[in-house]
C-alpha cells in the first residue's frame, strides 16, 4: 500500500476523532451558573442598565456679547481669533452650537479625534454630532460631560472619563491586583469563565459543525438578535435553577 494514501487516511481518521472529541468535552462541560441561584448575586447585578444620565439642555449665548464682555474684563484687549500654524482643516461654515462663534474661533481639542472647543465660551463639541447642538449628556453621578467611545449601528455607548468620578471610584475597589483577569476574586473569574462556555455551546456556531451551534435550543430561535438570545438563554437558565432547587426541597 502507498504510504503516502496510508497516511493521509491516518490522519483524516485522527482528525474526524479529534472533532468527535471537542463536541464531546464542548457538551458536557458543566455550567456553574445552573448550580446556584445567584439571582440576588453582586455578579448578576452586571446584566442591570445604568442609570439615565443627565440631559442638559446646551444654554445658547450671543458669542459677539461674550466677546464685549471678555475685551471688558481684559482692560480693553480685543479677543482674537485663532492663530493657526498650519492650513485649517475645520469644514467651512461650522459655528459652535453654543454661542454661534465662527469658525475663526474654534480650534481642535484632540487633535483628529473630532472634538472641537470654542475660544469664545469654551464649549467642547464634536463637529459631526448634531446632538450636541441642543443638549448635553452629563454623568449622573459626578456631573461630568459624557463622550461617545463606541458607535454602534442602532446606538452610541457613552462613557464618564472623570477619573476622581464616584462610581467609578466606587467599582475600582472591588478590582484588586492580582486577581484573575481583574475580577473580584476566582468566584468572579468562574462566574465569566462560565458566561463564555454558555457562549460557546449554545450561541456560537462552529466550522466543525457546519457553522451551527453545538447545543440547540428551540427557544432561541425566536430571537433575532443576540442580546435577545443571550435573555432568552438566561431565563431558562433561571427557570433550570428553580426546578433543581424545587427538586432537591421535595427530596430533602
Amino acid at each position: 500500500m502507498n504510504i503516502i494514501l496510508y497516511l493521509l487516511l491516518t490522519i483524516q481518521d485522527l482528525y474526524r476523532q479529534n472533532l468527535w472529541l471537542l463536541s464531546f468535552i464542548c457538551r458536557y462541560i458543566p455550567l456553574r451558573q445552573f448550580e446556584f441561584d445567584d439571582s440576588h448575586s453582586p455578579e448578576y447585578q452586571k446584566f442591570k442598565t445604568d442609570i439615565l444620565p443627565k440631559i442638559i439642555p446646551v444654554r445658547h449665548e450671543d458669542w459677539q456679547h461674550l466677546r464685549r464682555e471678555w475685551q471688558r474684563s481684559h482692560n480693553g484687549r480685543e479677543l482674537l481669533p485663532i492663530r493657526r500654524r498650519g492650513d485649517c482643516d475645520i469644514p467651512k461654515g461650522t459655528r459652535c452650537p453654543c454661542c454661534g462663534a465662527p469658525m475663526e474661533y474654534l480650534y481642535r481639542n484632540n487633535g483628529k479625534h473630532g472634538q472641537l472647543q470654542c475660544k469664545v465660551c469654551g464649549t467642547r463639541f464634536s463637529s459631526d454630532a448634531l446632538f450636541h447642538k441642543k443638549y448635553q449628556l452629563k454623568c449622573p453621578f459626578c456631573g461630568h460631560a459624557l463622550v461617545p467611545v463606541k458607535d454602534r449601528k442602532f446606538f452610541t455607548v457613552w462613557k464618564c472619563v472623570n477619573p476622581k468620578c464616584p462610581y467609578y471610584q466606587d467599582r475600582l475597589k472591588h478590582v484588586r491586583p492580582g486577581t484573575p483577569n481583574g475580577f473580584d476574586g476566582i468566584e468572579g473569574a468562574n462566574y465569566n469563565l462560565s458566561l463564555w462556555v454558555a457562549y460557546y455551546n449554545f450561541l456560537r456556531p462552529h466550522m466543525h459543525n457546519h457553522y451551527q451551534v453545538l447545543n440547540p435550543v428551540l427557544e432561541l430561535g425566536a430571537a433575532k438578535t443576540m442580546p435577545g438570545k443571550w435573555q432568552i438563554l438566561m431565563r431558562l437558565g433561571q427557570e433550570t435553577m428553580l426546578r433543581q432547587q424545587t427538586q432537591q426541597s421535595v427530596c430533602s
